[in-house]
């Protein structure tokens, strides 16, 4: 498995993760009715933002399919003297498909991101997640 950062030609493949991700999340909204204007907002918005440089999606590919995603968003914050650099991470959309999940690819997508956060020197982050995401939080050093 790889864990690679998004790029605009994995927009489309985000966006339906993420729909999948609420269709999930709230079965009694009826959201296959909206999937494509979902899909198709979602799609434009990281068309437009992936390249940012406060966002960092990611995608986990086995034998070239992407199987799951995640987006870590970063947010400055006013200056703080107990941190060097006050910046939060926050982070969404960890979605893994059907059939892979069980085998770690959600942990390797947040461990991904602790990693990268460290190398950013960023101490703080956030995670929105379902009932079954808070586990991934918390990371053991």
């Amino acid at each position: 498995m790889i864990i690679k950062r998004a790029q605009k030609e994995h927009a489309a493949a985000l966006a339906e993760f993420r729909f999948r991700m609420f269709d999930e999340m709230y079965p009694d909204d009826k959201l296959c009715e909206k999937k494509a204007e979902i899909v198709k907002k979602s799609t434009q918005y990281y068309l437009f933002h992936i390249d940012d440089i406060d966002h960092y999606s990611v995608i986990a590919c086995f034998h070239k399919q992407i199987i799951g995603c995640g987006t870590l968003l970063l947010q400055e914050k006013p200056p703080n003297p107990r941190y060097e650099k006050n910046i939060t991470g926050y982070i969404l959309n960890i979605f893994v498909d059907t059939e892979q999940r069980g085998k770690g690819v959600a942990t390797k997508i947040m461990e991904h991101f602790h990693d990268y956060m460290r190398r950013l020197g960023i101490t703080r982050v956030s995670l929105h997640a379902s009932k079954s995401g808070y586990r991934l939080l918390v990371q053991e050093d």
